[in-house]
């Protein structure tokens, strides 16, 4: 149970849509906060709400884990700036990156499973929007 004495801050993930994917901003990212000594500069104390009601009972389900890791069979760059990774099948996943650059700069993934005329992805067959 919570109380009074939590506390709460924004976090990195700004937006998050089963189709649109997610928009997660690093500069948002608090350092150890889930590390012993942490000073929580700039929170605020949590609302208190009463819970929904029903009765809370344990799920037994298995834990998620990595089955596989996959690399690209191919990457293209259809344009300047543009990179397509062809993991050479279809699955359920979560990419994983490591970037460089500036703050604020944006990197966009874009999971489909085609190609618009250009070579760049589409997300047209997953009913997410026009893509790019």
């Amino acid at each position: 149970m919570s109380d009074e004495h939590w506390q709460t801050h924004p976090g990195p993930i700004v937006l998050s849509s089963v189709y649109g994917g997610e928009d997660f901003d690093a500069r948002r990212v608090q350092v150890d906060w889930d590390r012993p000594g942490f000073t929580a500069h700039g929170w605020r104390r949590a609302t208190r709400v009463d819970g929904p009601g029903g009765r809370l009972r344990a799920q037994n389900v298995p834990p998620v884990e990595v089955a596989h890791t996959y690399r690209p069979v191919a990457i293209t760059q259809p344009k300047p700036g543009v990179f397509v990774y062809d993991l050479g099948m279809n699955f359920a996943g979560w990419p994983v990156i490591a970037v460089r650059g500036a703050a604020g700069r944006t990197v966009r993934l874009l999971p489909g499973e085609l190609l618009d005329a250009h070579g760049c992805v589409t997300q047209r067959s997953a009913a997410a929007g026009p893509g790019d």
